[in-house]
């Protein structure tokens, strides 16, 4: 039988309404960009759930210029439309999902999923602390370990959400960041063609034009549905 302790910590961190991705208390929801500044309407006919990491929050560039934000204008020029960007700086996978799950999804809604690297694992020290591994953690999970723990996490948000949900990773970037998701897994990929103040997130161009395909996308399959 699992310790006392280990249930118990376990079961108050899936339960709880998760507020950082990080192994310590940070200042993550003082900046939290869930409420868009603008588009974040009661009782919209569309409401997109943004899920991923700091490329999704839009580290380095400003709330009005992250993608969300631009997929928020381009649909608010023909239906009002609320967004919540759940993009979250060190996020994987495995936060992405419990997110999602704590979400009341509307028949109408669309998912967006921006995949990190699948080596962000969320694990926990002997202690019970949470925190987020990296791929360099090699002895804690292989590429295996890694690659089946993503496609149970995408095979259980498709089901849970079908014909809902579309898929996009990291694509091009200077210094050779990789999610290591197969292209199969996904629509298509979130490219750098240029970078925000900190040399090293996707840049205002980058946002603008990731905008751009997805809202094309989510707008095709809005006259599909």
């Amino acid at each position: 039988m699992v310790d006392i302790q280990v249930k118990t910590k376990i079961e108050s961190f899936i339960d709880r309404n998760i507020p950082c991705a990080h192994n310590h208390n940070c200042e993550c929801e003082k900046n939290s960009r869930i409420r868009d500044l603008i588009y974040n309407f009661n009782d919209s006919p569309l409401n997109i759930h943004f899920y991923g990491c700091s490329w999704t929050y839009g580290s380095s560039v400003e709330q009005n210029q992250s993608f969300p934000h631009i997929v928020g204008k381009l649909f608010n020029s023909k239906i009002g439309t609320s967004i919540y960007n759940y993009g979250l700086g060190g996020a994987g996978i495995e936060y992405m999902v419990h997110k999602l799950l704590q979400t009341n999804i509307g028949k109408s809604d669309f998912v967006v999923m921006c995949l990190p690297s699948i080596s962000r694992r969320r694990l926990f020290t002997d202690n019970g602390d949470a925190y987020t591994s990296q791929r360099h953690d090699a002895n804690v999970f292989n590429d295996y370990n890694n690659y089946y723990n993503f496609c149970f996490s995408y095979k259980l948000v498709n089901t849970l959400y079908p014909n809902k949900v579309l898929w996009t990773t990291w694509g091009k970037h200077k210094d050779g960041a990789t999610s290591l998701v197969p292209d199969d897994k996904v629509q298509f990929r979130f490219d750098c063609i240029d970078y925000g103040t900190d040399n090293l997130h996707p840049g205002v161009k980058s946002h603008l034009k990731f905008g751009q395909q997805v809202y094309n996308w989510l707008n095709g399959n809005l006259r599909n549905n």
